[in-house]
């Protein structure tokens, strides 16, 4: 842990002023809102850590680990605060960035509330990031300013979820693999899933598919009744074909992905099929196919465009694809669309 902090430090932090530590009491009637649930649990929070809230319920302590938890209300949060909250769950970063903005921080002395604005304000920043409302080195710097000062907060995991993924889509490869390496330290068995899944994913960003194979594999082979967890073992079977399509086993990866394809929901799993698509792409790609992979990527393009490092992929392929098909326009076309929507993605830096 200290070493990923450690090398984060490296990072320029902004002056975001949300990272001054108050005091540690806290006032009862903090609400807790376990994931799925309508009603909150509701007392007086003992303690947090990275991997779970303890709290007093009726004077018997309860325990709800990190991964259950969808939000917290802390008793005495600015009502700028719980409006964020609010318009965050709701994808209004820019309108939850404003409210943090009018938060009086001189007058937050509570620990806990002072994490939750930092960790509002890095969500808000990470998540502008993608479309280029906010620039990601900038996000980074936030995210890594929460790493480096918040590291007991309950909101730990998914900022350093946050901060591998931002990383992986800058091309900051180490970074990112010291991120999702830490995932693994998790008491949670689904966060270290989504570690290993996703230092997969870095490895073959880096061309090391044999190795980015190897742990798809173990990965895919494995099983669970949690949706969560299969939803990462789904996500490692598209990423093993990937790989198969990679290092020419062609005919193998278009095979399990058309499994995929047929078994899944594309509606309610848009993030997989995206990457079922540009993994189907890269097979027909690599099988000098280039009208059928033109086709796979349009999937991305055109239905699964909401995960943007998926989408800046597909766009980067059509762009060459659209050439060998003597389509320059079209080629030009997306080459546009990528340096404008994903400018300081790797994607677009390679080309």
């Amino acid at each position: 842990m200290y070493q990923f902090r450690n090398y984060l430090a490296l990072i320029p932090c902004l002056a975001i002023g949300v990272l001054l530590v108050g005091s540690i009491s806290v006032e009862a009637n903090d609400q807790i809102y376990k994931t799925g649930a309508a009603t909150a649990i509701r007392g007086p929070i003992d303690a947090i850590t990275s991997d779970g809230v303890s709290l007093k319920v009726n004077g018997v302590t309860q325990n709800i680990p990190s991964g259950e938890i969808d939000r917290i209300l802390f008793f005495g949060s600015p009502s700028e605060l719980l409006r964020a909250q609010a318009q965050i769950r709701q994808q209004q970063y820019e309108e939850a960035k404003n409210a943090l903005a009018g938060i009086d921080k001189s007058q937050v002395t509570a620990k806990f509330v002072i994490q939750e604005i930092a960790y509002c304000t890095a969500v808000c920043d990470h998540e502008m990031s993608k479309d280029g409302r906010t620039k990601r080195a900038d996000a980074s710097a936030v995210l890594g300013g929460f790493v480096q000062n918040h590291n007991d907060s309950f909101h730990y995991y998914d900022i350093v979820q946050r901060t591998g993924d931002l990383a992986k889509s800058m091309g900051n490869y180490e970074v990112a693999v010291g991120a999702y390496n830490e995932l693994q330290k998790a008491v949670d068995t689904g966060v270290q899933l989504v570690g290993r899944v996703s230092l997969a994913s870095t490895l073959f960003s880096q061309g090391d598919f044999q190795q980015a194979q190897g742990i798809y594999q173990q990965i895919a082979a494995s099983d669970s009744e949690s949706p969560e967890l299969r939803a990462m073992i789904r996500l490692a079977q598209v990423g093993q074909a990937h790989c198969q399509a990679e290092i020419g086993e062609t005919a193998e990866a278009i095979a399990a992905l058309d499994a995929i394809i047929k078994n899944g929901e594309p509606l309610a799993e848009k993030d997989l099929f995206a990457r079922v698509y540009n993994a189907r792409g890269a097979a027909f790609r690599k099988a000098e196919q280039p009208k059928e992979a033109v086709l796979a990527y349009l999937h991305t393009d055109k239905l699964f465009n909401q995960n943007e490092d998926a989408h800046a992929e597909a766009l980067y392929y059509l762009g060459q694809l659209w050439e060998q098909l003597n389509m320059s326009d079209r080629a030009k076309k997306d080459r546009q669309l990528l340096r404008t929507r994903y400018g300081d993605s790797v994607w677009a830096k390679k080309q």
